[in-house]
């Protein structure tokens, strides 16, 4: 056996050395955490482009007594003798002289404004408050959701990882090899799934944490634990395809196969999340804990070794 435990960590050395030297596989593991943040970036861009700062026209004295209590945000105010020509001539969104309101169209932003100039007035009936800051609750929650999105991604990639470094090495001959060496045959399967599956883990944690500290993700230690879970169990699922393949055949197959076991495990999780906590993968989209899904992942790669190994037999 300490053949076989030195055996293994050589093998989990050699792959990380070669997937580091992959720039393609970099790129790809990269590729969800750069998705996002391009993204967002995209969605403020819209943002401040489709909703700009509203011009509001004010009078002298309206301007020293509502300036200060209007977001910059949301409002730009000026000066101007007459803002209801301001507001006429579609200079300005809005205009007042501290006592009387012209806009040209309503909304939130109107409501809110109204409500200034009503507290101001001390008017018996006043606007209730339409704009708030996003609480740091709130954001959050966001960020946690667009973390289990790139934990679905690295799913997909955990798969990919799966499928292509048995298929490749089938083809050059390297895992023919591997399994001639006077070592048990789980090894080189166990070795495939602890060096794909732990790179994905530490990457996905990464950009959890960074997006963490970026913005804000709630239940960072689930999403950790069932982002690492689905990084085991979905390298594990790419060994399982291939395992009972014969050592000629493809991977176009298996791959598709795997791929669709891996998104179907997500759809569990949305779809029935009372089971989906349970499962890796779909614990990621059920908001589980992880625990028993990361402990579930842990049994797979085992299995995943054994079956390639049963399968190179044939």
């Amino acid at each position: 056996m300490r053949r076989a435990w030195r055996a293994l960590a050589a093998l989990v050395l050699s792959l990380w050395l070669r997937l580091a030297r992959e720039g393609l596989v970099v790129r790809a593991i990269l590729f969800p955490l750069l998705l996002s943040a391009a993204t967002l970036t995209a969605t403020l861009g819209v943002v401040v482009m489709v909703a700009p700062l509203q011009t509001v026209a004010m009078t002298p004295a309206a301007w020293e007594e509502l300036r200060d209590d209007l977001p910059a945000h949301i409002f730009m105010p000026y000066l101007a003798e007459d803002p209801k020509e301001e507001v006429w001539t579609r200079r300005a969104w809005g205009g007042t002289d501290g006592h009387i309101l012209w806009l040209r169209y309503g909304g939130q932003r109107a409501n809110y404004l109204e409500g200034v100039i009503r507290r101001h007035r001390d008017a018996p009936w006043r606007q209730a408050e339409v704009f708030s800051v996003s609480s740091t609750e709130t954001v959050s929650v966001q960020g946690g959701q667009i973390a289990r999105i790139m934990g679905a991604l690295f799913t997909l990639y955990g798969v990919v990882f799966g499928v292509g470094m048995v298929a490749r090495d089938r083809e050059d001959g390297s895992l023919a090899a591997e399994f001639s060496l006077p070592i048990p045959r789980w090894v080189p399967g166990l070795a495939r799934w602890i060096a794909g599956s732990s790179v994905l883990a530490a990457f996905f944690a990464y950009s959890v944490l960074l997006w963490s500290a970026l913005f804000g993700v709630d239940e960072v230690g689930a999403i950790q634990r069932s982002g690492v879970a689905a990084s085991l169990a979905s390298v594990a699922v790419g060994l399982l395809v291939l395992g009972d393949a014969r050592m000629g055949r493809g991977f176009s197959g298996a791959l598709s196969k795997g791929l669709m076991v891996g998104a179907g495990l997500l759809g569990v999780g949305m779809a029935w999340p009372a089971v989906g906590v349970w499962l890796p993968i779909a614990s990621l989209t059920a908001h589980g804990g992880g625990w028993v899904a990361l402990a579930l992942s842990l049994a797979l790669g085992p299995l995943a070794a054994w079956s390639l190994a049963r399968g190179s037999q044939r």
